[in-house]
């Protein structure tokens, strides 16, 4: 049996047709999509595993809406995976070798008592 290609059958481009480019495209599989995500965040994590905000909190020895405003304020890096959120380890790292004060920070006021 032959299985060449029939005569009347030839390959065409999308220029070809240019209804064609009007045309919805294809979109990614949510299965895709999932992987071209996860691919993502192994890139970005190379070298520094990623740790939940709660482990993060215990790390730093602070609690987890703590950790949220260190990343707001840029201090911590946050990637975001499937909905959950992941703090890069080097990070830290470097927030726990570095001088903190602990305790409640309040501001002071001098004041003269000579009013």
């Amino acid at each position: 049996m032959n299985i060449d290609y029939h005569p009347l059958v030839f390959d065409s481009t999308a220029t070809d047709f240019p209804f064609v480019a009007s045309l919805p495209k294809r979109e990614k599989t949510r299965r895709q999509k999932l992987i071209d995500e996860y691919h993502a965040f192994c890139e970005l994590n190379r070298g520094s595993p990623p740790l939940t905000l709660s482990c993060a909190a215990e790390f730093l020895g602070v609690s987890p809406q703590r950790v949220w405003q260190l990343c707001e304020s840029g201090r911590l890096k946050k990637i975001t995976f499937l909905g959950r959120s992941f703090i890069k380890f080097d990070g830290i790292y470097e927030l726990t070798t570095e001088d903190r004060k602990t305790g409640v920070h309040t501001k002071q006021f001098l004041y003269s008592s000579d009013q």
